[in-house]
């Protein structure tokens, strides 16, 4: 109780200056509640360090033949987006301070943070990125760092190097540039860096623009990949869509998987435009994308799986955690090809989130790609858990050890 009590202190202490923060702890809980934002004077961090401590003792493996199976599989770490209570009126600092206690006392043991090239031009942007890598650094812990050149059809370049073509020199000294940063400012805590998001969609979308973009992306991980400051651990690559990986290859593809360290994907849980996939479809889905990327003898990392309670698409409390549930059987059964698996999200997320998420998928950002997004929380953006919320819970748990 002392190290998470010191903890704790530190990370509070952190916020008198900072904006926003992110980390993880090492304990965490099967089961987690704790009340939103109006529940009065009642302590959020203070439930967190209880239930953590208490998690720490109950999930201590047993001594003998468990513990020698435990110690013989592959480790597996579970990262969730902490995506943060919208509470009128609320310090933001502290409303995503909550965010990252709830979501290491829940299970996860690393953190997805995504963030657009355009945020990281600005002056002061690297400040909470620079802060969270301390803080993960003491801890021990991992981050997937996301900065979508492309999300999906969207061109993610800041606005001043869109007019640019792929394979001009000023946009290949950019993200040259934007790598330097990465690498000077960040530590061995950041554990994958990926520099595309649903990147094929991108592709398939603008042929007079895939070779050249392709091109660009792999001189862009090749640069990464042997950056002098680049920490031993550190792996860089682009992240596809499941449906990538269930159609044929391409020499684009092809290369870009060359130049990563490891495969990343997403899903969605999104079927076609009418609304969302039954839980068992998606969770066969994403089994059949990673299938076929380990017969090209290749690592998966799930940088984002998602699903969604909105009712508009179908969707629904339990199959959302149905779903969930059936994800975390699925990297069971896979863990010597699944590192790491990236769970959306916390919370419901803003409204401007969910608007930037439909207008990367279609340029006039659907009602029902809304709808998906700002229901794909565990959590309500109220603060309240979702059935997800313990099925995440009890999902990750069975991943920390090794």
């Amino acid at each position: 109780m002392v190290r998470l009590v010191a903890v704790r202190l530190a990370w509070f202490g952190s916020l008198a200056v900072l904006a926003v923060l992110w980390g993880c702890s090492e304990d965490a809980a099967t089961e987690v509640t704790v009340d939103p934002p109006d529940a009065g004077d009642h302590d959020v961090a203070e439930d967190v360090e209880d239930a953590a401590w208490e998690a720490a003792e109950a999930d201590a493996p047993d001594e003998g033949v468990d513990a020698e199976v435990d110690a013989a599989e592959a480790p597996v770490v579970v990262g969730l987006y902490p995506t943060p209570v919208e509470a009128e009126g609320e310090d933001v600092v502290t409303a995503q301070a909550e965010a990252v206690l709830v979501s290491l006392a829940s299970g996860a043991r690393a953190m997805v943070v995504e963030v657009g090239w355009e945020q990281l031009s600005q002056d002061g942007s690297w400040a909470p990125l620079e802060t969270m890598a301390s803080y993960l650094a003491q801890e021990r812990k991992q981050v997937l760092l996301s900065i979508p050149v492309v999300e999906a059809l969207a061109d993610g370049r800041p606005e001043a190097l869109q007019g640019h073509a792929w394979s001009s020199a000023t946009v290949r000294d950019s993200v040259r540039a934007l790598i330097d940063q990465v690498f000077t400012r960040l530590g061995p805590e950041v554990a994958y860096v990926s520099l595309g998001l649903e990147v094929d969609r991108y592709l398939e979308a603008n042929p007079l623009e895939t070779k050249a973009l392709a091109t660009f992306l792999v001189d862009a991980l090749a640069y990464g990949t042997s950056h002098a400051s680049r920490p031993e651990k550190t792996v860089m690559g682009v992240t596809w869509s499941t449906d990538a990986w269930l159609k044929a290859g391409s020499p684009e593809r092809d290369a870009l998987v060359e130049a990563s360290g490891v495969v990343m994907l997403a899903h969605h849980g999104l079927n076609g435009t009418d609304g969302v996939q039954r839980s068992d479809e998606a969770v066969e889905q994403i089994r059949s994308a990673v299938e076929a990327v380990e017969s090209e003898g290749r690592l998966v990392v799930l940088h984002r799986v998602a699903s969604t309670t909105s009712a508009l698409l179908g969707g629904s409390e339990a199959d959302q955690a149905a779903f969930f549930t059936g994800v975390f059987e699925l990297v069971q059964e896979k863990r010597s090809v699944i590192p790491f698996v990236g769970v959306a999200m916390l919370h419901d997320p803003s409204p401007e989130s969910c608007f930037a998420f439909a207008r990367a998928r279609e340029p006039s950002g659907s009602a029902g790609l809304y709808a998906f997004w700002c229901s794909a929380g565990m959590r309500t953006g109220q603060g309240a858990p979702k059935e997800s919320f313990t099925a995440f819970a009890q999902g990750a748990s069975r991943f920390l050890s090794p």
